[in-house]
């Protein structure tokens, strides 16, 4: 994969967190440092899913993968992106893979706590991702109307804020087998 704005991104530190939201520059980098880096790792994993079993949808049995921040939330679109786009393989496939091999812990599920990113950054910078992040919300939103989940409108649970200058506000919960907020200890099922 050819990757233009590579040797933008390791020879600096990344950008404290306190920064980011400041500083559009430094937020644009911590984006592309986060995709290379969770890129690089997936695109391993099943790399060696592929070389010691010959298959991606088995790859739930045989990987775990812990998200333990909202920092590598890009995992999961880009999972999906590999799954599709390289692999050849169907949308609800990927998916039930995907949903599979992710598991989330946070020291909190408050959404103040949760990673956004502007969308106009993810447009610019990681188009397919958006388009992908785009389907996986109207999948979450129909499942949470199809519970009788949505209490106030979509706007609760919808992974594209619209009321705060339109952001990826990332939730992992839509896309993980198991989320676990380490404030109140205890295990919620997706």
């Amino acid at each position: 994969m050819s990757v233009p704005w590579r040797s933008n991104l390791v020879p600096r530190r990344s950008p404290r967190s306190s920064t980011l939201a400041t500083t559009p520059g430094r937020r644009e980098l911590r984006l592309r440092q986060e995709y290379f880096f969770v890129s690089a790792s997936l695109q391993d994993i099943l790399r060696r899913q592929m070389q010691y079993y010959g298959d991606l949808p088995s790859l739930p049995d045989r990987a775990a993968i812990q998200l333990n921040d909202t920092h590598p939330s890009i995992a999961i679109p880009e999972l999906m992106r590999l799954l599709i786009d390289i692999h050849n393989l169907p949308w609800d496939v990927a998916w039930q893979t995907t949903v599979g091999t992710f598991s989330y812990t946070n020291h909190t599920l408050l959404p103040e706590a949760l990673e956004t990113w502007p969308v106009a950054l993810f447009e610019r910078v990681l188009p397919r991702h958006l388009d992908i992040i785009y389907r996986i919300n109207a999948q979450h939103l129909e499942a949470a109307r199809e519970r009788g989940v949505v209490n106030g409108g979509d706007a609760a649970v919808s992974i594209i804020d619209e009321r705060h200058g339109r952001h990826v506000a990332w939730g992992i919960s839509p896309s993980s087998a198991r989320i676990e907020s380490t404030a109140s200890r205890r295990s919620i099922p997706s």
